[in-house]
């Protein structure tokens, strides 16, 4: 991504997920995020000291320029005593943020299909439905019918460029380098 000075600008961007069953695809998300010059985040990159806490989370979305989120066949780990799992909290704190989502979710037939074997609860099932329609209204949403979601790097990269060029990231984002001409723009102004 350039900025006006044309010089190199690095965008952050976090992935966030349920973490059961998703370990390679995420996998695929950050590889192909770091392969495209830009910065990216996940608990797969930060200190192993047990669960994140909230604040933890919060700290690297506040830092984020673009949410990735992906949804498998379940909704996710509950916050404690919530009734939203972390993955949707995640969800919410970029939507008030006004930070542009990038949701990769798969097709109602596919997680329907895949919850004949898993049988969540009808209050998972429900709090997945929401989330899912919620996530279908993202600025970028791309439903899969795999569960593999075996273009999601490329996809990535595309999303990440529509994004881009679509206008709605913050006139402020991305990362620049401090002894450049945009950094020395920034102080002026």
């Amino acid at each position: 991504m350039k900025n006006n000075c044309e010089e190199p600008r690095k965008l952050s961007v976090f992935a966030g997920s349920p973490k059961k069953q998703l370990e390679t695809i995420r996998g695929k998300i950050i590889q192909a995020v770091l392969e495209s010059g830009n910065i990216a985040d996940g608990m797969e990159l930060w200190a192993s000291d047990g669960r994140p806490t909230l604040k933890t989370i919060s700290d690297k979305l506040h830092l984020c320029d673009v949410h990735v989120i992906v949804l498998g066949q379940s909704y996710g780990q509950l916050l404690e005593n919530e009734e939203i799992s972390f993955t949707e909290w995640e969800y919410e704190q970029s939507k008030e943020a006004k930070r542009p989502v990038i949701a990769f979710l798969l097709e109602k037939e596919t997680f329907e299909k895949a919850w004949l074997k898993s049988k969540p609860s009808n209050k998972e099932k429900k709090a997945y439905r929401n989330l899912w329609k919620n996530l279908c209204s993202s600025s970028v949403c791309k439903l899969y019918k795999s569960i593999d979601m075996p273009s999601i790097d490329r996809d990535v990269l595309n999303a990440l460029n529509q994004i881009v060029d679509s206008g709605q990231l913050n006139s402020l984002a991305g990362w620049v380098r401090a002894e450049s001409e945009a950094a020395r723009m920034e102080n002026i102004n």
